[in-house]
């Protein structure tokens, strides 16, 4: 298949695009540049461990870009994150609708994978740990369709529930909604890696049960 046919390619080209695009918009520029100083520090760091595989102009150091992403959005989090007390929740301000729930649902994502990720080292080198963490670094570096779908859920689901469940200010994160999301997007992530190896769900049930009852 040629690049300009990859599904792959055409969703990281428009989720970048959108991103960009809004984050002229909204004046995110602390942001959009250490979202771009990250995709070339990484790019910078494959080249030299992997010499003529990787660099800054291969296409796989794009394929994490949600992760630059995240990162990025600690510059937003910063100056924007606030606890509403009469409201009794986060609100986000400075990025607009969008980008407020781009960032929530980036940093929601990258939580519970790191909780899967600090699941599997933990459990290291016993019981099914490292396909466990041969199936996460899988999902991270390679499946991104993956990864921006879970993000667009999560995304939906909290607009959804503002906008006609809480009819309250969309801009508001409360306690219970963030709750909810993290456990959907741990829900989302699991059964992305059990869909990839079913051998997972042995490890999975294994880590769980070491962590609740070891």
């Amino acid at each position: 298949m040629m690049a300009w046919q990859s599904p792959t390619l055409w969703a990281l080209s428009v989720y970048i695009a959108v991103f960009l695009i809004l984050a002229f918009q909204r004046q995110q520029f602390s942001w959009l540049w250490g979202s771009v100083m990250l995709w070339l520090g990484f790019g910078i760091l494959s080249a030299r461990i992997m010499p003529g595989v990787l660099g800054i102009t291969h296409v796989a150091n794009l394929y994490p870009v949600y992760g630059y992403f995240a990162l990025g959005s600690l510059f937003l989090f910063a100056n924007g994150w606030r606890y509403d007390a009469r409201q009794m929740g986060w609100r986000l301000d400075g990025g607009g609708v969008f980008l407020a729930y781009f960032a929530v649902a980036g940093a929601v994502q990258h939580i519970t994978f790191l909780f899967l990720l600090l699941l599997a080292c933990w459990q290291y080198p016993q019981g099914m740990s490292a396909p466990l963490l041969t199936g996460l670094a899988t999902l991270y570096f390679l499946k991104p369709l993956l990864w921006i779908a879970g993000q667009a859920l999560l995304m939906l689901l909290m607009w959804l529930h503002r906008r006609y469940l809480s009819r309250d200010d969309v801009l508001l994160f409360s306690p219970l909604q963030l709750q909810g999301v993290l456990l959907i997007s741990l829900l989302f992530q699991v059964a992305c890696l059990l869909a990839g190896e079913k051998i997972l769900l042995i490890a999975l049930l294994r880590a769980l049960w070491m962590l609740f009852y070891g």
